[in-house]
């Protein structure tokens, strides 16, 4: 479970960078 919520942190900081990177 614990892994799970890290790698979905990680998908989710990944999609912040995108939208991010979009606006810039």
């Amino acid at each position: 479970m614990m892994t799970d919520m890290l790698k979905e942190e990680k998908k989710n900081q990944k999609d912040t960078n995108m939208m991010w990177n979009m606006l810039m």
